[in-house]
């Protein structure tokens, strides 16, 4: 039998051998890891720093006043709920966020921000200080929609914070800061709950779900 153009279709014996060597042909390729989607902002299910391996363990949405502002992402080298653990570990993790708003997000953040490190230290800023006002500034040129901001901790080196794949930034305010800057996001006065419980994979440290 012929198809339209005169070539030859391949018998039904073919076609049985064709659909059982086309997998085993494309096991040969590496797999794609998949992927979180969070208001558009894509989130791989691993991330490799320097060395270290990590995992994504949960993502998403801050919002304000309605509107979505930024979608973040909370990579450790395994997965976990325990939020005071997480906080307080001296070992690598990351956060990634993208902004996913047009209204100049880095820009009106900083307050937010600071009000963060305010309920993560319980108004204990000034051993950090310095540090903190860098890394508002480094936060504040995150203006345009789909700017992604990387958060890197590594033990005996510090933040490290890029843009867009660009230049690493280290602020090496040790442990003290880094711990300070996650709590931003997970301490028992987090910036949103409803992230702090999506970075924890649904759960609080206690295995009870948090307040939305």
């Amino acid at each position: 039998m012929k198809d339209t153009v005169g070539r030859r279709r391949p018998n039904g014996k073919l076609r049985f051998a064709l659909r059982l060597a086309l997998p085993i042909v494309l096991s040969g390729y590496p797999a794609i890891a998949p992927a979180a989607i969070h208001a558009g902002a894509e989130f791989p299910d691993t991330l490799e720093v320097e060395g270290a391996s990590l995992v994504l363990n949960g993502a998403g949405i801050r919002s304000a006043f309605l509107i979505d502002v930024y979608a973040a992402g909370l990579y450790l080298q395994q997965k976990s709920s325990d939020a005071e653990q997480i906080v307080a570990a001296d070992e690598p993790m990351a956060l990634e966020l993208e902004i996913v708003t047009n209204l100049q997000a880095g820009a009106r953040m900083g307050s937010p921000i600071e009000r963060g490190f305010e309920r993560s230290t319980n108004g204990n800023t000034e051993p950090i200080r310095d540090e903190i006002e860098v890394f508002i500034d480094l936060f504040a040129e995150a203006n345009s929609k789909g700017d992604r901001i990387k958060i890197v901790y590594l033990p005996n080196r510090g933040v490290a914070v890029s843009m867009n794949g660009g230049e690493e930034r280290v602020i090496e305010g040790g442990l003290r800061f880094k711990q300070a800057l996650f709590g931003i996001w997970l301490s028992p006065r987090p910036i949103q709950k409803s992230l702090k419980a999506d970075m924890l994979g649904g759960k609080s440290s206690a295995g009870e779900e948090l307040d939305q």
